[in-house]
């Protein structure tokens, strides 16, 4: 009978471990999902960042090149004469 209680103890024992040890696993789980979502709202953030600043790059871009167009850039073209536009 007393190796039967000692085996009894033991047995609980061990099921009180487990048990704790699936309680801290699944608060370290959470932990985990915690910080797993700030770093998915991190990535978005910077994704519309980055998409954000591509369109300005573009907007840029698109700018200079109309402002390049309209210049007058005929070779001769004298310097000395101004239009009712340039003044």
């Amino acid at each position: 009978m007393n190796k039967e209680k000692q085996l009894i103890y033991k047995l609980q024992a061990l099921i009180e471990e487990r048990e704790r040890t699936i309680r801290i696993n699944k608060q370290d789980m959470k932990k985990y999902l915690v910080k797993y979502r700030l770093a998915l709202d991190l990535e978005k953030n910077l994704v519309k960042e980055c998409r954000h600043l591509k369109h300005t790059i573009e907007y840029l871009k698109n700018q200079k090149q109309s402002i390049e167009e309209n210049k007058n850039n005929a070779p001769n073209r004298d310097t000395l004469i101004v239009t009712g536009d340039e003044e």
